[in-house]
């Protein structure tokens, strides 16, 4: 029987690659700027607490 990874197949198809940029422990009065950057997609994890995060163009924090 040969096993199928359809997500891995699918990302190689679209040519999708990952990638670790850091780990932060952050507390409430720290903040972080993160570069505008084109065909990226980021993502975040919080794992504990909230965050809110601040977007230009938009005119209220998220």
């Amino acid at each position: 029987m040969i096993a199928m990874d359809i997500l891995t197949d699918l990302f190689e198809t679209l040519r999708l690659r990952s990638l670790l940029s850091f780990v932060a422990n952050l507390r409430a009065e720290d903040a972080m700027a993160i570069p505008a950057e084109t065909n990226v997609v980021r993502f975040h994890l919080v794992r504990r607490g909230g965050c809110t995060m601040e977007v230009p163009g938009l005119p209220e924090p998220m």
